[in-house]
């Protein structure tokens, strides 16, 4: 696992200013807080640095989790120290065939991510050290100790968020409680998931898409079945005009935006407005996810309600021409 920092600078900045060269601090909105991240296909948690510190901006505590399943970009084996290369699907593979054990690897270090950062925010300061501590251990030991194990997120982008769709039905088969108290979940992609996936979660959900996703017949079928299944517990989703499927990870800073969209990464949409505009709507959806879910005392169907409808209200006000509501 691999964690940012919490983003210390001055509160008049917007959600979205660390990508201009500012930082911003919402201590108000989600102090205390931890959300891990899980990266899609092809992915890896650097690839997500931008929007992770944006995330932390408010005052939380992220963990963009390393997968080593095979699926990403780019992973180190954390015991055997070897690179774990990228594992592709044969030709005509099924999806929800070949990504199985994908998401079964998923699910265990989904659930070790939530009962490590559990654990590092009961020790005593002063702990013993382990005996092959790292450097910086000890001030990743003082700043995980800053978080609340009752106010922890899940979000995940693409495979990352199948693979918290898919934790969460693990967790019904266990009949264990979630660790996390909701779930973002961003280009959600529903072909690699089965029937028995989609169903009711026990915390709440909320969605941001890219309009690549919203236009596809086949990716929103899968969006609207997991709305159906999740039913109330469905706080809000809304859809990025312009954008593709890659608009919150590091490949839209890597070239020019001319080449970007000639080579078919980067939306129509300015990015920066709407980039801005994704971390401001992922902050929002955030707080009321956490006061959905009930901070420790478990979710409320009252106080899911009342902030569902906070939700939408402030997405449609985010900015109406980056951020609308997806019905």
């Amino acid at each position: 696992m691999k964690a940012t920092s919490i983003c210390d600078g001055p509160q008049d900045k917007e959600p979205g200013e660390h990508a201009q060269g500012g930082n911003m601090r919402r201590p108000d909105l989600l102090g205390g807080s931890s959300k891990v991240f899980s990266s899609g296909l092809w992915g890896s948690c650097e690839m997500y640095t931008q929007l992770c510190r944006d995330l932390a901006s408010g005052g939380a505590i992220v963990v963009a989790i390393e997968h080593e399943d095979g699926s990403g970009l780019h992973a180190v084996d954390g015991t055997s120290g070897q690179r774990i290369a990228y594992v592709r699907p044969p030709n005509g593979s099924d999806p929800r065939v070949f990504r199985r054990p994908f998401l079964e690897t998923r699910a265990e270090e989904l659930r070790h991510a939530a009962a490590a950062l559990a654990s590092a925010a009961g020790q005593q300061a002063g702990a013993p050290a382990a005996a092959e501590e790292r450097p910086g251990a000890e001030a990743l030991a003082a700043l995980l100790r800053c978080g609340d194990p009752d106010r922890m997120l899940l979000v995940g982008h693409s495979f990352g968020a199948s693979s918290a769709v898919g934790f969460l039905r693990r967790l019904r088969e266990r009949g264990e409680p979630c660790p996390y108290k909701g779930v973002l979940l961003m280009d959600f992609w529903s072909e690699c998931l089965e029937e028995a996936d989609f169903a009711r979660p026990q915390v709440p959900v909320a969605m941001l898409l890219s309009e690549e996703w919203q236009r596809s017949p086949k990716l929103v079928a899968g969006l609207r079945a997991l709305a159906e299944a999740c039913g109330d517990r469905m706080q809000a989703a809304a859809v990025c005009p312009g954008t593709r499927h890659q608009w919150v990870s590091e490949s839209h800073l890597f070239l020019p935006a001319r080449v970007l969209r000639r080579i078919g990464i980067m939306g129509p949409a300015e990015h920066a407005r709407s980039y801005r505009a994704t971390a401001r709507a992922a902050l929002l959806a955030a707080e009321q996810l956490l006061a959905a879910g009930g901070g420790g005392g478990g979710a409320d169907a009252s106080a899911e309600g009342a902030a569902a409808a906070r939700l939408r209200a402030e997405l449609a006000e985010v900015d109406r021409e980056a951020v609308r509501l997806f019905e």
